[in-house]
C-alpha cells in the first residue's frame, strides 16, 4: 500500500506544479478528449475518434456526466463544461489517478498472492517508478494513462490466469 500511496502523492504534487491544463505544453492536448468526450457523453457520435484514445473517451464522458449530476452549475450540460473546462479537467485527472493508484496497488496485491513474496510484489510496483517521465504522463489526460490501467492489470492477470 506504501508505493501506490506515493504515487497518488507524487501525482498530486506534479499537477499543482503544472497547474491549469490551459497552461501545458501537451502534445494531444486535454481540450480534443474533453470536447469529444462530451459528446460522446450526450449520446453523440465525437466529432473526431481518437485512436487509441477510445478507452479514455468513455471514462471521460463517465466523468463529465457524473460531475454534472452532482456538481453542476448550469442545467444544460454543455454550456456547463465550456463554462468550467478546468473543473471537468480537474475532475478527470483525479478519476485516472484513482484508476492508476488502484491498478498499482492490485498488481502488488495479487503479485502477492500469486508468488507469496512480498519483494517480487514491490518490485512489480516499481514500475510506476522506473522514470519521471511517467510520472509526468500520469498527471496528463492522455491515452496513455489507461495503458497502464491495461499493462498492469489485464496483462498480469491473464498470465496468472493461464
Amino acid at each position: 500500500m506504501i508505493l501506490p500511496a506515493i504515487l497518488l502523492i507524487l501525482e498530486i504534487i506534479f499537477k499543482h506544479a503544472k497547474g491549469d491544463y490551459f497552461l501545458f505544453d501537451n502534445y494531444d492536448g486535454p481540450y480534443n478528449y474533453l470536447l469529444s468526450s462530451l459528446n460522446v457523453a450526450q449520446l453523440i457520435k465525437p466529432g473526431y475518434v481518437h485512436h487509441p484514445g477510445i478507452v479514455p473517451q468513455i471514462i471521460i464522458a463517465s466523468t463529465i456526466k457524473i460531475s454534472h449530476l452532482l456538481q453542476g452549475n448550469d442545467p444544460n450540460i454543455v454550456t456547463d463544461t465550456f463554462n468550467r473546462p478546468e473543473f471537468y479537467l480537474h475532475r478527470i485527472n483525479m478519476v485516472f489517478t484513482f484508476l492508476n493508484v488502484f491498478a498499482l496497488f492490485t498488481l502488488g496485491y495479487f503479485s502477492y498472492k500469486k508468488i507469496g513474496k512480498i519483494f517480487a510484489a514491490i518490485f512489480l510496483q516499481f514500475t510506476a517508478f522506473n522514470s519521471t517521465h511517467i510520472i509526468y504522463e500520469m498527471t496528463l489526460i492522455i491515452p496513455e494513462r489507461v495503458d497502464i490501467i491495461d499493462f498492469n492489470l489485464i496483462d498480469y492477470y491473464y498470465k496468472l490466469h493461464k
